[in-house]
C-alpha cells in the first residue's frame, strides 16, 4: 500500500519543471559524481542553479543516505526542494534502494525544523530513532542531541 501512495505522490506532483512568477524552473539529472561515489539532481533556471540535492548508498542493505538538499533562499518556499527530494526518491527506488535516510538540522535556512518534519511527514517520512545508533561520534558531530533523523522505506 505504501508503495502505491508514493507512486501517487510521485504522479500528482511532477518533477520535470515547475512555473515561478513566468520563470521556468528545470529539474536536470541525476548526475553521477565519480571522485565521491555520490549522485546529485540540480534546479535550473535558465542558466542559474538555484538548488540541488545530494543522495548515495551507503549501507549494505541498500538504504540510501540523502546528504544536501539545498534551494538558494530567493527560491524557497516555492515547491523546489520537494522537486528534488522527489527525484532522489524516484531515482534511489529505480536502483532498488530499500529506503531514503537523512537528517533534519536544528538551523535550516527558510523554514523551522517543525515545519520541514511536518512536509517530511506528508511525503510519509518518519521520525527514525534507531537511524543514530549507526553513526560515529564524528559524524553525529556537536549538533547531534538537537538533529531529527528521518526515513523514508520504499518496501
Amino acid at each position: 500500500m505504501k508503495q502505491f501512495y508514493m507512486a501517487i505522490l510521485l504522479l500528482v506532483f511532477p518533477i520535470l519543471s515547475t512555473c515561478m512568477e513566468n520563470e521556468q524552473i528545470k529539474i536536470d539529472g541525476p548526475f553521477f559524481n565519480g571522485k565521491k561515489e555520490e549522485y546529485y539532481v540540480a534546479a535550473q533556471s535558465q542558466e542559474k542553479k538555484v538548488g540541488s540535492a545530494t543522495y548515495y548508498p551507503y549501507r549494505e542493505s541498500n538504504a540510501w543516505y540523502l546528504s544536501n538538499l539545498e534551494v538558494e533562499p530567493e527560491y524557497q518556499k516555492k515547491g523546489i526542494a520537494t522537486q528534488l527530494l522527489r527525484a532522489c526518491i524516484s531515482h534511489a527506488q529505480a536502483l532498488r534502494a530499500t529506503s531514503l535516510e537523512w537528517q533534519v538540522l536544528p538551523k535550516n535556512i527558510g523554514m523551522s525544523k517543525p515545519q520541514l518534519i511536518a512536509i517530511y511527514k506528508q511525503m510519509l517520512a518518519k521520525i527514525d530513532p534507531e537511524f543514530a545508533q549507526n553513526l560515529t561520534e564524528e559524524e553525529r558531530g556537536d549538533e547531534y542531541l538537537s538533529r531529527t533523523f528521518m526515513v523514508l522505506k520504499f518496501h
